[in-house]
């Protein structure tokens, strides 16, 4: 029964209805529900009434005990009964029943085993709220569907998104603003990787809930290393560059051992040079700062003197770390740069490999200069036109804010909640036990140590001037371009485009 239809709460307390039928219609009507009065009395007045379905009365009886049973579903129901004299005060709280939702929540489609990681996500939210269900759906192509089902109106109710794109769909309006879910939360960057939360931002305004981090790190060859009398491994660029060079043989013109890739991890390691993309100060885009030219210059100098086109040579048609017979499996290629999930894989097809750890080497080595690194990763938005934003909420701040770390052990990520970092550590280690080799070198892959605050412009062009820019790095250590001539082209490129994309949505 709902009595808001035609008659509002404080309209049906204004009427006779009180005076006239007494405390029993109204414990009848309050409650739909049958309704025994043991003795009758009367309302003396009404305090006040709240709009959460809440009512709180007075009632004075000056001879009798009264006692009032109310047959109604609610979560909690408080009265106290006095004696003569006293007021007998009854508040019933009435809490509507949950509705039963599904929400559609799409991740990208990273592959059987760690999509299956995922549902681990969804088993937990659903157990701890069964009047909503997950149907996760893994997405080829996830960006491209995503804008079509945001434009024809069937939208999921969350969604993932990713360093690389937030920007773009912010500014498409594919995400629809999160500001006043997370203060009323009471969620603000300071809970969070700072890369990961200004990634998920576009022009001051919170657009995704931060998800997974990616703390990248360096494996190495220990016995390689060794070998040719190395021990510690690179803390700076100039000695990534002498120790690659040390550890590179060949046969013929053929590379038959390799080091450093100079394409591998080239934002972070520009920025670890301390370069920026992106200036805020004058909204312009910065692909020729100094420092990312100087970074492109020293890799430059290194391709050059192993020939790029040996290099493309050495890793073509080779199979990634994941699979059988990578060339870090069967110690071809001394590095490896990649996250802590590769422990398994590692296990399973690079037993034999003695490896270390450390973290990508940044220009001179300063402990300062971590802050430089880049803590890059996922996140989860709502689109635009779903149908169930509340719940979507619900499900991402369950999973990425109050059980971060957990989200994190289950699935094999990294956590974005700094406060949960050592919840996850201890988790993850012991999931992956004590004994294994990557533990003792797991302090490299977390925020504890791995400070990085960089992260790629969250800007409209994001994914177009990361590929602009990675195709002109690949032309410079390839040595068919110089450094700053092509950066300063980047620039023009990405600073037309972002005018154009400007231009077409005012």
């Amino acid at each position: 029964m709902n009595i808001d239809k035609g008659l509002t709460r404080r309209k049906f307390l204004r009427t006779g209805f009180v005076g006239g039928v007494g405390l029993a219609a109204l414990a009848a009507l309050a409650g739909c529900g049958q309704s025994r009065v043991v003795t009758e009395t009367r309302i003396q007045e009404v305090i006040k009434e709240v709009p959460v379905e809440k009512v709180v009365t007075r009632i004075v009886e000056k001879e009798r005990v009264v006692e009032v049973q109310v047959a109604v579903e609610v979560e909690k129901v408080i009265t106290e009964v006095v004696q003569v004299e006293k007021v007998v005060t009854r508040i019933v709280e009435v809490t509507p029943k949950p509705r039963d939702v599904t929400i559609v929540a799409w991740n990208a489609n990273w592959g059987e085993s760690y999509n299956d990681l995922m549902m681990n996500l969804a088993g937990d939210f659903e157990a701890a709220h069964p009047h909503v269900k997950v149907d996760y759906r893994f997405i080829p192509n996830w960006e491209a569907k995503l804008l079509r089902s945001v434009a024809d109106g069937d939208p999921p109710d969350t969604a993932y998104t990713n360093w690389v794109t937030q920007g773009r769909l912010a500014f498409l309006g594919v995400f629809q603003p999160l500001d006043s879910f997370a203060r009323l939360a009471g969620i603000t960057r300071d809970y969070y990787i700072a890369s990961m939360w200004d990634s998920s931002t576009y022009q001051g305004r919170l657009y995704a809930l931060p998800g997974g981090a990616d703390f990248i790190a360096v494996f190495r060859n220990q016995d390689m290393y060794e070998e040719v009398g190395l021990e510690e491994g690179p803390a700076t660029q100039d000695e990534l560059v002498e120790h690659s060079l040390k550890l590179l043989s060949s046969d013929g013109p053929k590379i038959t051992r390799i080091g450093w890739h100079p394409l591998w991890r080239r934002e972070i390691m520009s920025f670890l040079n301390g370069g920026e993309f992106w200036d805020v100060g004058t909204q312009s885009v910065t692909p020729d700062h100094p420092r990312i030219v100087g970074f492109l210059e020293k890799f430059q100098a290194y391709s050059t003197e192993l020939d790029f086109n040996r290099i493309s040579s050495f890793w073509q048609d080779q199979p990634g770390y994941s699979r059988p017979g990578s060339p870090f499996a069967r110690g071809k290629a001394a590095y490896l740069t990649t996250g802590f999930w590769a422990q398994d894989p590692l296990d399973k097809h690079a037993a034999e490999v003695n490896y270390s750890v450390s973290l990508l080497p940044s220009a001179t080595g300063a402990a300062e200069e971590r802050a430089w690194d880049s803590v890059q990763g996922w996140m989860y938005g709502i689109p635009t036109g779903a149908r169930h934003p509340e719940e979507a909420w619900e499900f991402m701040k369950f999973g990425f804010f109050d059980n971060s770390a957990r989200m994190a052990v289950n699935t094999l990520n990294g956590p974005t909640v700094l406060a949960q970092q050592q919840e996850w550590i201890d988790g993850m280690l012991k999931r992956i036990g004590p004994g294994n080799r990557l533990a003792r070198w797991f302090d490299f892959f977390t925020g504890l140590k791995n400070k990085g605050e960089k992260h790629w412009p969250a800007i409209p062009i994001g994914s177009f001037y990361r590929t602009e820019w990675g195709k002109a790095a690949e032309k410079i250590f390839r040595g068919l371009e110089e450094p700053a001539e092509s950066m300063a082209n980047v620039k023009k490129i990405a600073t037309d485009e972002l005018s154009k994309v400007r231009r077409s949505r005012s």
